[in-house]
């Protein structure tokens, strides 16, 4: 028979999604003309499918959501950190380490192999399916045409945060997608956000119910960030600044903070912080 990883997957009904979110490359495919992946929240759903495909460490709380090229193409020549590509060589395609849609297809319809834990098991559990489908609901969202036109329901805590929660959704994730950002992080607990170095007063804490935060990962978000900022009507924004501005949302009044530049520790992604005013 074999070991487990030298069998061909087994694969049935796969799980519910609503499509794919988009392709992922690392970072060296920019030497073969792809635009890399700066990373994105749904790369956290694809590292629990791996790890329990055997292909990669188990260890959630460390995890980044960068689509690194070690996640990619492996991190070494043992098979338990093999990444993408020693999934896609056990489904017999391409080990190229992108994230295609026939890669998709394979994550979220092959069983754990038999010999790891939880054999027989869709790879994909319940926390990699609502990653996914946040994912493809947020880059496939039309946004409203303005600020003005959000429709706001100021209840506390998910999905609306105060409200905060549908000006995210509605106008700045949308924007924001549309100029080719992926979408990063959002609400976080204070476990998770202070295992990745958060700050105790951040606005994507979830113990802050009426507040919405996302970051949208780029390593050239200047022009990005100023022109959502313009497009909430502020005109004075700036990079390497924490200052915040107000605005108008749904017939409300919200705070944003709209931060970039490597003097604040945001050279990697545009934070986008909103609450009441």
């Amino acid at each position: 028979m074999g070991e487990w990883w030298e069998q061909p997957y087994r694969r049935r009904k796969p799980a519910d999604l609503p499509g794919f979110p988009m392709a992922m490359y690392p970072p060296d495919s920019e030497a073969k003309g792809h635009k890399p992946t700066p990373g994105a929240a749904e790369v956290l759903a694809y590292k629990r499918i791996v790890a329990r495909l055997g292909r990669w460490k188990w260890d959630p709380d460390g995890w980044d959501e960068a689509y690194s090229n070690a996640f990619a193409h492996g991190a070494g020549p043992n098979v338990a950190e093999s990444g993408i590509a020693g999934v896609q060589r056990q489904a017999e395609l391409e080990p190229s380490g992108w994230l295609d849609e026939k890669t998709f297809e394979v994550l979220r319809s092959v069983e754990v192999p038999a010999g790891l834990p939880h054999a027989g098991e869709l790879a994909i559990d319940g926390p990699a399916v609502q990653l996914l489908r946040e994912a493809y609901e947020a880059y496939k969202r039309a946004r409203v045409a303005g600020p003005a036109d959000v429709e706001v329901t100021a209840t506390e805590g998910e999905p609306h945060w105060g409200g905060a929660g549908d000006v995210m959704t509605q106008f700045v994730e949308p924007f924001m997608v549309e100029r080719g950002l992926p979408i990063g992080s959002g609400k976080r607990t204070p476990a998770h956000n202070a295992a990745i170095g958060g700050s105790a007063t951040s606005d994507h804490l979830t113990t802050k119910s009426t507040t919405a935060a996302r970051d949208f990962p780029t390593f050239s978000g200047e022009d990005d960030a100023h022109a959502l900022a313009a497009a909430l009507g502020c005109e004075t924004w700036k990079a390497n600044s924490y200052d915040g501005f107000t605005f108008a949302a749904g017939g409300r009044s919200w705070r944003a903070q709209v931060l970039w530049g490597a003097a604040i520790d945001h050279a990697d992604h545009v934070h986008v912080g909103i609450s009441p005013a």
